[in-house]
């Protein structure tokens, strides 16, 4: 007499091993999800603090004209962010690069594949910032197209 298994005993294993299969690529994904929102999160806080550098280094002379460039939200490409990846020329010098984040295609791009929208304001000076508000200077805004993902969290 043959033994071997039997159809049914191959089914069950062949279902047990989807099961675990299925469990074991939600939790990869679940994981990369996170993983893409982590970096967004960087991402923003370092072309921020990018610009917030390039407030300090340039002592506060320059920040009406780059206001004024980003008065609306705008596509962070290349030529908009000039201004802090060292592709400018003031009177001190030649501004130092301050942002080294991956431009994809002439854009800075959240890990899926979107690009950021950025927004400079000038909220005046230090003489006329309220007691509460801190310094006064630039405001930096950055809008990201996936914000909801980053709520999910």
């Amino acid at each position: 007499m043959k033994r071997g298994f039997t159809l049914i005993e191959l089914l069950v294993v062949i279902g047990m091993i989807a099961i675990l299969t299925g469990a074991a690529s939600s939790s990869v994904m679940k994981a990369r999800t996170r993983s893409q929102i982590a970096r967004a999160e960087t991402e923003v806080r370092e072309m921020t603090n990018a610009i917030l550098a390039y407030e300090n280094w340039d002592d506060d002379r320059s920040l009406k004209s780059i206001a004024s460039r980003f008065g609306s939200w705008t596509d962070a490409k290349e030529n908009n962010l000039d201004f802090i990846l060292g592709g400018v020329q003031n009177k001190q010098g030649k501004v130092p690069v301050l942002y080294n984040g991956a431009i994809v295609g002439g854009a800075v791009r959240d890990p899926w594949g979107k690009e950021y929208q950025i927004m400079v304001k000038d909220s005046g000076n230090a003489t006329e910032a309220s007691a509460d508000q801190v310094g006064g200077g630039l405001s930096t805004f950055m809008y990201m197209p996936n914000i909801n993902r980053i709520k999910e969290r």
